[in-house]
């Protein structure tokens, strides 16, 4: 009776004792149930990651440049051409004032005869130009001819008191100056009949370039004067020539950049996380030519950037994807 009832004690410790484990686990199985339910809801409420990178697709629109006269002047030394290519810095031409210079007017005299002296022996190859030269000629020893008749009718005259002494020294002017047309133009026609060798042409023309690169010199070094290509590009207009007067802001030529661009972006939606200033990555449809670019400007959904290392060769009008790194905000 006694070995009975000690068995039932332990037989109810023993479930007492499962009773309680079984509790603490299930408690434990709560606790991580509920821990596990919180790292789900705070993963669920977690914000996601925003992309460090915005891609938008653009285009190339070509930067025209207007130069202007900084003051009112004198174009010199315009030599350029409607669609010829010139880099950044280079001179384009020079702008004097109104007050003659000396010095400027000596090379331009030196330039003037020897492009003279080059078109004189670049036309004297032709029968054209002799044939004008000769018949120059004739026309200058008919005017001697009557300046001489002239002369000696005034010379009878005068001997005779029938005119003026004013009247025979214009007689006389007027033959010593016929004569002078003469030897000019006899000079001229022995010019235009001789045939110039290659080599003769070249070193004339050797001249010409030496003279204009003095002359160009010249004019640049007035103070003030100078005015640069703001760009490396080509010259699309021109609308002065040289010599003429200009005022202060007035336009004189313009230019198109090769190196320098915009890029204009549509996008359906205006993206909050852009802004003026912000750097940008551009890269050319088909081509791992990658060059910088800046947010110049957002209105509205367009952005315009701007870049000043656009390869020479890229067209106006490529199509371009921009790509916008976005800066981390600190915490």
């Amino acid at each position: 009776m006694l070995g009975k009832q000690k068995l039932q004690e332990i037989v109810n410790y023993k479930i007492l004792q499962i009773t309680k484990y079984r509790r603490a686990l299930m408690k434990k199985l709560c606790m991580l149930m509920l821990l596990v339910c919180l790292i789900l809801t705070a993963a669920c409420g977690k914000p996601k990651a925003a992309d460090k990178n915005i891609r938008l697709q653009g285009r190339t629109e070509a930067v025209l440049y207007t130069v202007k006269a900084p003051v009112d002047g004198e174009i010199r030394g315009l030599i350029l051409e409607t669609g010829e290519r010139i880099r950044k810095g280079q001179p384009l031409f020079g702008l004097g004032t109104q007050d003659e210079n000396p010095e400027v007017e000596k090379a331009a005299t030196e330039l003037a005869k020897a492009q003279a002296r080059l078109n004189n022996a670049s036309q004297g190859n032709s029968d054209a130009s002799r044939a004008s030269a000769a018949s120059a000629v004739q026309s200058a020893r008919s005017e001697v001819q009557n300046a001489e008749q002239n002369y000696n009718k005034m010379k009878r005259l005068y001997d005779v008191g029938g005119i003026s002494r004013n009247r025979l020294q214009q007689a006389q002017l007027n033959l010593e100056s016929a004569r002078a047309s003469l030897a000019a133009a006899q000079a001229r026609y022995d010019q235009v009949s001789r045939a110039y060798t290659p080599e003769e042409l070249a070193a004339l023309e050797q001249q010409v370039q030496k003279q204009r690169a003095a002359y160009d010199a010249t004019i640049l070094t007035v103070e003030g004067s100078e005015i640069v290509s703001p760009s490396t590009g080509t010259v699309r207009q021109i609308w002065v020539k040289n010599g003429e007067a200009v005022k202060k802001e007035q336009p004189v030529m313009q230019i198109i950049s090769a190196t320098d661009c915009t890029i204009l972006v549509h996008a359906k939606t205006a993206d909050h996380r852009l802004a003026e200033g912000a750097e940008a990555t551009v890269t050319a449809a088909g081509s791992k030519k990658d060059f910088p670019a800046v947010i110049r400007k957002i209105e509205q959904n367009t952005v315009t950037l701007f870049s000043s290392q656009k390869p020479e060769d890229l067209p106006e009008g490529t199509a371009v994807e921009v790509t916008i790194a976005l800066k981390e905000n600190p915490a």
